[in-house]
């Protein structure tokens, strides 16, 4: 929901849209292209019943949680 992202801090930001982007394209079977960052792109679900790939999104999902924790003073 990269259309939602872009107006909410900090992913108002295009850099770290881009980042989550680019860190779930390393979940095997997830290709979000470029041209998709201001849009609502989806991946197919059946990636999620392969365990190691479900990892591989939960710690996408967690460095997401972990940057919209941070305090804009952080930054």
């Amino acid at each position: 929901m990269f259309q939602h992202l872009s107006i909410r801090t900090p992913f108002d930001d295009v850099a770290l849209r881009e980042e989550f982007r680019q860190r779930l394209n390393k979940v095997p079977g997830v290709e979000i292209a470029a041209a998709k960052l201001a849009l609502r792109p989806g991946f197919p679900l059946k990636v999620l019943v392969d365990p190691d790939t479900r990892n591989t999104l939960i710690e996408q999902l967690g460095w997401f949680y972990e940057q919209a924790q941070v305090d804009d003073s952080d930054r």
